[in-house]
């Protein structure tokens, strides 16, 4: 089973995938700050 892990804040997100091997994999994407999103997301 991969167990999926989030740090979430308003301007990044940092995620690491716990492998069934015991590897991590990591990526890093953009946060949700709701004062910058526009009405359609």
């Amino acid at each position: 089973m991969i167990q999926l892990i989030a740090d979430s804040g308003s301007t990044k997100v940092d995620w690491r995938a716990l492998m069934p091997d015991g590897t991590v994999k990591s990526i890093h994407t953009e946060g949700i700050n709701p004062v910058f999103q526009t009405a359609e997301h």
